[in-house]
């Protein structure tokens, strides 16, 4: 599916596929290619669009409470298949026991500025997210957290606990998610999230397409 996804310069995508033939799965995730030094501070529609072609097809869940399948490296090249998301990388650290572990429950990322929308053009579908679709949760404020994420006037504000080197995926603790309920207020409040940030991300690309 051609993706366009709206992410700071200092961050990538790196592609995970799952080694099995019966059922394959492609996913990615929000990889630094830089070093992140301790205290930046990254925003929801801050970066640069880069298009490429990926092969998820998914959309997050409204409470966005789902399992993390588990995810290996594909290591059939040197490089990973990272394709233009992100420059080749020399060194990219993994965590063995941690990727193949992965099945945390994920917090409310649509409260923290997610937007990931797949629109059919000429019979076609064409993803527009940002790099918040990808980003790996934690649950716990865990030893792999190195992104914290707050809501500053209720906007959110994503900022690197320690520093992070560069080929280092990015995790984050959301603060103050709260507890996902079924209620009507809860309901109207993930409703009038999603719409504001469908218009912060559409304001967004129009500054970087007049650019």
């Amino acid at each position: 599916m051609e993706t366009c996804v709206l992410i700071p310069a200092e961050l990538s995508l790196v592609l995970t596929t799952s080694p099995s033939a019966k059922k394959p799965y492609t996913g990615a995730s929000v990889w630094t290619n830089q070093r992140i030094p301790r205290g930046s501070r990254f925003m929801p529609f801050q970066g640069t669009v880069r298009l490429d072609k990926l092969e998820i097809y998914s959309n997050l869940d409204d409470n966005d409470i789902t399992k993390e399948q588990p995810q290996w490296r594909n290591a059939r090249s040197a490089n990973y298949e990272i394709g233009p998301f992100c420059p080749p990388s020399k060194h990219v650290h993994d965590n063995s026991s941690r990727a193949s572990t992965m099945s945390d429950t994920r917090p409310i990322r649509h409260r923290f500025g997610c937007y990931d929308e797949i629109q059919k053009i000429d019979c076609r579908r064409v993803r527009h997210c940002n790099w918040i679709r990808f980003l790996k949760s934690s649950p716990t404020l865990s030893n792999e957290v190195n992104l914290l994420g707050t809501l500053v006037k209720g906007e959110p504000v994503f900022e690197a606990v320690r520093t992070i080197p560069s080929n280092t995926e990015l995790v984050v603790y959301l603060e103050n998610t709260g507890d996902a309920d079924d209620s009507l207020r809860s309901q109207m409040s993930l409703m009038a999230c999603r719409s504001l940030t469908a218009a912060h991300y559409r304001h967004a690309m129009g500054l970087i397409l007049e650019g």
